[in-house]
């Protein structure tokens, strides 16, 4: 299983677009601010799964967390402003392990991110779209193969 993670797309649809077509992902994942570019792009890509969560700047009544299960893991998906992730991790370890997560997943921030906790993965892909200087713009992708996790983050 490939999954392809983005959040922070304030708005850059070709760099959405242009990911999804790079990576030919399993399933997507989006973690807010840049709803609706995600939306246009689940629209374009009716044959892969979408889950997004919307961010601060998103607006609307979008879930802003969300657990799913894939490939036998569970996966936190959250923006981070609720958590004050520009802070510190602390509040959203904790909630991923309360949840009984394998992955947390957050964004907010503009940058990458990636950290093994034990058994807690933790990552933020970056800004798809709007990286703050000196970081470069970026995704995550996930695979979950044979019950092993491995991750990793993508310049664009």
């Amino acid at each position: 299983m490939k999954i392809l993670v983005m959040s922070d797309s304030h708005g850059a649809r070709p760099a959405v677009r242009d990911a999804i077509l790079k990576e030919k992902p399993d399933m997507v994942l989006f973690l807010g601010d840049g709803y609706s570019d995600v939306e246009a792009a689940a629209e374009q890509n009716p044959n892969i799964p979408f889950e997004m969560v919307q961010g601060n700047c998103d607006g609307g009544m979008k879930p802003t967390e969300k657990l799913i299960e894939v490939s036998g893991k569970k996966i936190l998906m959250c923006h981070g402003h609720e958590y004050r992730v520009e802070n510190d991790l602390i509040a959203l370890r904790y909630a991923a392990l309360e949840k009984g997560a394998d992955i947390a997943l957050y964004g907010h921030t503009h940058k990458a991110f990636y950290d093994l906790d034990g058994r807690l993965h933790i990552m933020n892909p970056g800004s798809i779209g709007k990286a703050h200087y000196p970081d470069k713009n970026g995704y995550g992708l996930i695979f979950i193969e044979k019950g092993e996790i491995f991750i990793r983050l993508m310049e664009v």
